[in-house]
């Protein structure tokens, strides 16, 4: 029987680990930013659906909150609205794809537009282990050493785009000195200002310590998709001047099996489907579930952007309206203060970190208990 037994157990295994991932659309209706009703298919915004309830409903917790800072709804329905609670400051429309669906990692990208001073469009990148929702992050994926061969070959690559670029520019800028027509001293200042900009962009690509050794990626974007990673950095202009720039955003396709010496443990699993490592718990980055006071279901979301510093929102599940906490990180020791829409403090939160797991107490006007687990 041991044997039968064992290979039921290695079945469900198998079967959890590979639960499949099905993902539909909601559109938003209502107005932007700027105040312009939505048309109907100008803002998209994915819904994941998988066997695991509470896997799924992390995973989308997580994106509406990166997209609009709210909870997903319980009960979506067709369409989205303010009726949601989402609010649309800065997102002008948005689409997404599914760029990757394996068995253990979904990864959803995003192409909006978004307006402040001015729009402009932007892609964003979110990947998911699908064992346990948790948001996959790029240091988790790869070793130190193999951050800065990511970044020694970006570096590489923005170089000889623009070296290629400002040939190209060089020889259309003599081409254009030989010409008598009466647009040539518009096509030489266009081309005298491409130039000038590609020269400065080369200086910054080829500069040493562009970024912390250990920590090269902060600068790129990193998609997961089938067999590789892809890793963008940024163009080098601003916005005034992206007219001017033909070289653009860079991109390098890193196959997996490439980078297998700089994978971790947890990355080798994801993506090469070696053993079952699952992610170091932190409670940083990733949707905690919880209760206050034993009874009251409570969701957090933290952030540690330096290394005392804490910032974050917690929704009390029921209402599902963000609130904002701020505070301090020693060892193992968080504090954080909820602020009224004042500033005035209405309460201090209090916990211990023990592998992730954190547990103390809110106190206000009265106090609770408080416990969290990503």
């Amino acid at each position: 029987m041991r044997p039968v037994l064992f290979l039921l157990l290695c079945c469900a295994s198998l079967a959890q680990a590979a639960d499949a991932v099905s993902v539909t659309s909601l559109t938003f209706v209502g107005k932007n930013g700027q105040g312009e009703t939505l048309g109907p298919d100008e803002l998209k915004m994915p819904l994941v659906h998988m066997a695991n309830a509470k896997v799924a409903a992390k995973i989308n917790d997580r994106l509406f909150f990166e997209r609009f800072e709210v909870m997903a709804p319980e009960k979506p329905g067709k369409v989205l609205s303010a009726a949601d609670h989402i609010v649309l400051d800065s997102i002008h429309g948005q689409d997404f794809s599914v760029t990757l669906d394996s068995p253990r990692v979904l990864t959803i990208a995003f192409d909006a537009e978004g307006c402040g001073a001015y729009c402009e469009n932007y892609a964003s990148y979110y990947s998911f282990d699908t064992r346990n929702g948790h948001l996959v992050t790029v240091d988790e994926l790869l070793t130190p050493a193999g951050m800065r061969a990511v970044d020694t070959r970006m570096q590489k690559e923005r170089v000889a785009k623009y070296k290629a670029q400002l040939a190209q520019l060089r020889t259309d800028l003599k081409a254009s000195r030989k010409k008598r027509a009466p647009k040539t001293k518009v096509d030489l200042s266009d081309l005298e200002e491409r130039i000038a900009m590609n020269e400065d962009c080369l200086a910054t690509a080829a500069a040493k310590d562009q970024a912390p050794a250990t920590e090269p990626l902060t600068f790129y974007a990193v998609e997961l998709v089938d067999k590789a990673f892809h890793v963008y950095r940024s163009r080098c202009s601003n916005h005034a001047s992206r007219a001017l720039d033909d070289v653009g955003d860079v991109m390098l396709a890193m196959p997996y099996s490439e980078m297998r010496p700089y994978l971790t443990s947890y990355a080798k699993a994801l993506l090469l489907n070696e053993g079952d490592t699952l992610p170091v718990n932190s409670p940083y980055g990733q949707m905690l579930r919880g209760s206050l006071g034993g009874s009251t279901a409570v969701t957090m979301l933290l952030y540690k952007p330096t290394d005392n510093a804490l910032s974050g929102v917690y929704f009390y599940d029921k209402h599902r309206t963000p609130i904002r906490i701020q505070g301090t990180v020693h060892g193992n020791d968080l504090e954080l203060t909820e602020c009224d829409d004042k500033g005035i403090e209405v309460a201090k939160i209090k916990l211990a970190n023990a592998a992730g797991h954190l547990q103390g107490h809110w106190t206000g006007k009265k106090e609770f208990s408080l416990e969290l687990n990503p």
